[in-house]
Parts: structure tokens; C-alpha cells; sequence
């Protein structure tokens, strides 16, 4: 299960790439704001493709073998409760999508570069078109918690 260390995480990395690009303090200051202020009620549950996989002996000596489709398909009618759109859903739903992880750094950290400059530009014309500059923020902000499931 993911906590809000893996959110923290990932603002870590947008606060110190906005800091190597020389983003005004300002910027710098909204995402440790944010950091500290997002809910976080998303929940992830962790799979091994690997059936050797060390990190299953933390949790005692017996594994369970699961067909990855099957788990998706069960969890996704389940949560879903009937509804067919995103639009349908409501308290008490919840999207089930998978995901792989990814462990390498330099990837993450090609992410959040772009995040990071589009973040800058947002912020630098958003005095010239302040609803698009605001959508391009709420995007980003939405990106960097969809990255905190998987970083």
C-alpha cells in the first residue's frame, strides 16, 4: 500500500528540479505548500511478476499466484459498482487501472524536468492568460500525483 511518502517523494523531485532551473521562490514555496496540504486517499496494491521475487519473503513463508487480467477484471467490476464512465461515478466508487513501477531515477527525473519548465512558463504568462496558465498548474499538479503511484 502506497503512503504519503511516495506523494512527499515526488514533490521532493519537482521542488529541487524548479530550484535547479532558477523557478522564482514563489513557484518553489506552492509546491512545498502542496506537499503538505493534498489529501491523500489513493491506495495501490503491489504485485510481483517475479515468482522469486525477495521482497514476497516479508511477508512470511507462503506466496499466492495470481492471473494479473483476472485480479484486474474482479477488482475493476468490483469498485466500479455497475458504472461504465468516470462520469458515473461517485462516493464509494473507485478506477482500477494497472500500473508498473518505476524504479530508474533518471526517468522519474526526465518527467519532472518537463513538468518542471512547463510549471515555469505557466507561471510566467499567466498575468497575459490566466484561466489556460491555471489549467496547464491544475495539469501538472494532477501529473505529479498521478507519478507519486509509481515512482
Amino acid at each position: 500500500m502506497n503512503d504519503t511518502n511516495e506523494v512527499k517523494y515526488v514533490y521532493g523531485l519537482m521542488e529541487s528540479e524548479l530550484k535547479n532551473l532558477n523557478a522564482p521562490e514563489d513557484v518553489v514555496s506552492i509546491i512545498k505548500r502542496l506537499n503538505t496540504e493534498l489529501p491523500y486517499d489513493t491506495y495501490v496494491w503491489s504485485f510481483s511478476e517475479n515468482n522469486y521475487s525477495q521482497a514476497l519473503s516479508n511477508y512470511g513463508e507462503l506466496a499466492l499466484g495470481f492471473e494479473n487480467s483476472e485480479i484486474m477484471r474482479n477488482l475493476g467490476e468490483y469498485y466500479s459498482r455497475g458504472r461504465s464512465t468516470l462520469d458515473e461515478y461517485t462516493i464509494g466508487n473507485a478506477y482500477v487501472f494497472p500500473l508498473k513501477v518505476e524504479y530508474n531515477l533518471q526517468i522519474q527525473l526526465d518527467y519532472i524536468k518537463e513538468l518542471a519548465r512547463a510549471w515555469i512558463v505557466a507561471h510566467d504568462n499567466i498575468k497575459y492568460d490566466s484561466s489556460d496558465m491555471s489549467e496547464v498548474i491544475l495539469g501538472i499538479v494532477q501529473a505529479l500525483y498521478f507519478f507519486s503511484l509509481f515512482f
